[in-house]
């Protein structure tokens, strides 16, 4: 009686864990991902099973899409509901801000403050962040409180904000020496990336950015990609056998270049799934001049998997670009 009692007890436990699941699952199937390799269309659950077996994990956002962060919350959980234990790195915080989201998620509260409610724990760690008036708190603060309810292990990927800043705006030859230390020298060296990328800063910047600033911006994005690269092994080293799951902007893994090509150059073995996620009816790439169209060609389409969400309705959202063309 009492093993059947327990096993009837397991089994309560586990389906409702499963049900809870079942909702934005369902949600999920209804939003198509598409194979770029063979046009194949796998079920959510085929693309677990994959996210299971790998190394690393992408998942290429659009920043300011609430349905991304969902999509990525549901994937995290399923992971989790299947025994594993994914660590989660993000490129909107950086590497020495770490210790600062493991105290959070590990609950190592000060002596001083033992009996802090849920509310001052998270306000206590947007303060130590400063991120009190940054409205994507509301996207990614989600995840962390999921880590801290499963235990989960996570890491700050960038470059700290001042280092890349500073780059992009006065180069690496007028770096001191203190700042350059934050760096990891880039070793590649790819023509057609930089002509591509190149292309994207200067439509990201209404087309106004000179020679000299696009080089620089070119230079600040490998650096990014070598931290980020570096962060994603190390932190592999924490935790073997368990996937780690990046949060980070499409674009840093688009053709498989960026952090991805990164991660192969020091992992050449490691099975890496890079998915990104799109809106309906969006193009991930942005134009580029005709005579770059077959250089673009040359390269691997946008990520293995392209995981299609709704579009994010924002009615107040301005173009940026039209208010600075208007002056």
């Amino acid at each position: 009686m009492s093993l059947r009692f327990s096993l009837g007890l397991l089994m309560i436990v586990v389906l409702t864990g499963c049900q809870r699941l079942v909702e934005p699952v369902m949600e999920a199937e209804r939003w198509p991902v598409v194979s770029t390799t063979d046009g194949r269309k796998p079920a959510f659950e085929e693309m677990i099973s994959l996210m299971e077996k790998a190394r690393v994990v992408y998942l290429g956002e659009k920043h300011d899409n609430p349905h991304h962060h969902r999509m990525q919350r549901l994937i995290l959980e399923s992971l989790v509901a299947r025994g594993r234990k994914p660590v989660i790195g993000f490129e909107f915080f950086s590497r020495e801000e770490t210790g600062l989201l493991l105290s959070f998620v590990q609950g190592n509260t000060s002596p001083m403050m033992p009996n802090r409610s849920a509310d001052e724990e998270e306000r206590a760690l947007r303060r130590r962040l400063n991120w009190e008036h940054r409205p994507e708190w509301s996207d990614y603060f989600p995840l962390l409180a999921l880590a801290k309810q499963k235990g989960l292990m996570v890491f700050g990927a960038d470059l700290p904000t001042g280092v890349r800043s500073r780059m992009a705006r006065v180069g690496l030859g007028k770096m001191v020496a203190l700042e350059k230390r934050f760096l990891v020298k880039s070793t590649l060296e790819n023509a057609s990336y930089r002509l591509l990328m190149q292309e994207q800063f200067a439509n990201s910047h209404c087309g106004m950015a000179g020679e000299g600033l696009l080089e620089r911006l070119y230079q600040t994005w490998l650096a990014r990609n070598e931290a980020m690269a570096e962060s994603i092994v190390t932190m592999a080293g924490e935790t073997p056998g368990e996937p780690v799951v990046v949060i980070l902007g499409a674009g840093h893994t688009q053709y498989d270049m960026g952090v991805y090509e990164r991660v192969a150059v020091r992992q050449p073995d490691w099975i890496q799934v890079n998915i990104g996620l799109r809106e309906e009816g969006n193009s991930l790439q942005m134009p580029v001049r005709e005579e770059l169209a077959e250089v673009r060609r040359s390269f691997a389409p946008d990520h293995q998997y392209v995981w299609f969400t709704p579009v994010a309705e924002d009615p107040d959202k301005v173009d940026p670009c039209r208010m600075v063309k208007s002056k």
